[in-house]
């Protein structure tokens, strides 16, 4: 029978217990390895497993309120997509986790249409004029067409040449559910969202913003703006369930 391989994995690592009391999170990604600076278990689960908090079931008290430093090291180049699973491996050996994937029926959003003629807001796109990066000329950034992004911070997106699956998941981040594409809309398109914050997105860079009159709640200035909407329902949803874990050994 064939075995599956184990995940790559980093040949020094360390876990040192942060107690700085600070708030800040860092993150470096190295050509040789990655450096993560006063980070809880969850928001390093968040970046192996590229799953949310809502995801993750069954942690500890600890999961959230811990902080460590952990570095991974290795001798050669690591491409970006096999950090994750070397931080899966970090996780497994240094906090001797073991986890396991489920499906379950839980609460999430539908995305929709909120105008009964079906059309969209006036910051809403369509068909998108940019440029996807791997087909741009090198000089593109200065001179040339605007290329396709997808910039989520906090209070603002603005994205171009993106699916209303991508629109649907960059909003999940901060609503706290998982949120399903129900508009029928199929293809690329632009939009450019700003709203005031009321809660802090986890994994996210900078502070929230100061509130802001002039900008709605989130609920508001998507349909406002893009002329869609959110609704309560159930679904399917993709889970992590931790069976094991323990508070790492120092080194």
């Amino acid at each position: 029978f064939a075995q599956t391989p184990p995940n790559p994995s980093f040949e020094v690592t360390s876990v040192k217990v942060n107690k700085s009391g600070n708030d800040g999170v860092s993150m470096a990604p190295s050509p040789g390895g990655i450096v993560i600076t006063n980070a809880t278990l969850q928001f390093m689960l968040r970046l192996a497993y590229r799953i949310q908090d809502f995801q993750i079931i069954n942690g500890p008290s600890w999961l959230t309120t811990a902080r460590f430093d952990v570095v991974g090291k290795i001798g050669t180049t690591v491409p970006q997509p096999e950090l994750g699973l070397m931080l899966q491996a970090l996780h497994a050996d240094r906090f001797k986790l073991t986890v396991h994937r489920e499906t379950r029926n839980l609460p999430v959003y539908a995305l929709v249409k909120a105008k009964t003629d079906g059309t969209f807001g006036s910051r809403f796109r369509t068909p998108s004029e940019c440029v996807p990066q791997n087909q741009a000329p090198r000089d593109a950034q200065q001179s040339g067409p605007r290329l396709c992004d997808n910039k989520v911070l906090i209070g603002n997106m603005s994205s171009a040449g993106v699916t209303m699956w991508t629109l649907a998941v960059n909003l999940s981040v901060f609503i706290g559910r998982t949120v399903i594409d129900r508009t029928g809309f199929s293809g690329t398109f632009d939009y450019d969202l700003t709203w005031t914050p009321d809660v802090f997105a986890p994994g996210l860079a900078g502070a929230i913003p100061p509130a802001d009159p002039n900008r709605p709640p989130l609920a508001a200035a998507l349909q406002e703006q893009l002329g869609l909407k959110l609704e309560s329902t159930r679904g399917p949803v993709d889970v992590l369930v931790i069976d094991h874990v323990e508070r790492p050994a120092e080194d």
